[in-house]
């Protein structure tokens, strides 16, 4: 993530002067900042520093009250519903379905982002390559484990193939070892096309936007502002 400077028609993300206000309390004040195709890119602070309010706002689920951002050169302001089939946004909490299967939840979001029938088997199996979720797929997604679950959730997101990538807090609440394992996934199935982005609390989630040589330094948070 880098100070605005990459051209406009090359940015897959461009943030200027984004803020949102929840009454008299500034959540997110004035972000300025670009994500060039193919970059991974951090948003690292406490809890409350306005990390998830800011991906809410990139993701179109959460309205701006100043400013805007564009995904792919379309305002999430004025036409977020346009920007949704080219980005995945994976949110903190749990949110496939627990009384479908591994397959099914898969087969589910594909059906949701008209994957295409004949390319679904590939995608799904290459999902499985990195994720490790094959010897589970007829497990009920309720019986999964914590670092299962957002591996699951990951896959998902990643189904459509999207251009842009949004994880929130992608570590939360799973094992050590299995949080490794995940915050090392979207850099193992990323395409070098593929903007990915994430927001943690976790020095060691945020080591992996580290990595050349599409990488540019996370950005640490504090009171709704990036640090200087």
């Amino acid at each position: 993530m880098r100070e605005p400077a990459v051209a406009a028609a090359a940015a897959a993300i461009e943030v200027r002067g984004l803020t949102r206000r929840f009454g008299d309390h500034p959540a997110v004040a004035g972000l300025d900042f670009d994500v060039a195709p193919g970059e991974l890119f951090g948003l690292v602070g406490p809890d409350g520093a306005g990390k998830t309010t800011t991906l809410r706002m990139l993701a179109g689920v959460l309205r701006p009250t100043a400013g805007d951002a564009r995904i792919g050169g379309v305002s999430v302001a004025a036409d977020p519903e346009r920007i949704k089939p080219d980005l995945a946004y994976m949110s903190q909490r749990f949110g496939l379905y627990a009384d479908l299967t591994v397959d099914e939840n898969l087969e589910f979001y594909a059906d949701l982002f008209k994957v295409p029938a004949g390319e679904r088997a590939a995608r799904i199996q290459r999902l499985f390559a990195f994720s490790n979720l094959a010897p589970f797929r007829d497990r009920l997604a309720g019986a999964l484990s914590g670092g299962m679950k957002q591996k699951l959730g990951l896959s998902c997101a990643l189904v459509h193939e999207p251009k842009v990538l949004l994880l929130d807090e992608p570590t939360f609440g799973v094992d050590p070892i299995s949080r490794r394992e995940t915050a090392s996934t979207p850099v193992v199935g990323s395409s070098r096309s593929r903007s990915s982005g994430r927001c943690t609390s976790a020095q060691e989630s945020a080591s992996f936007c580290f990595m050349p040589p599409e990488s540019a330094p996370a950005r640490r948070f504090r009171n709704g502002s990036i640090c200087r």
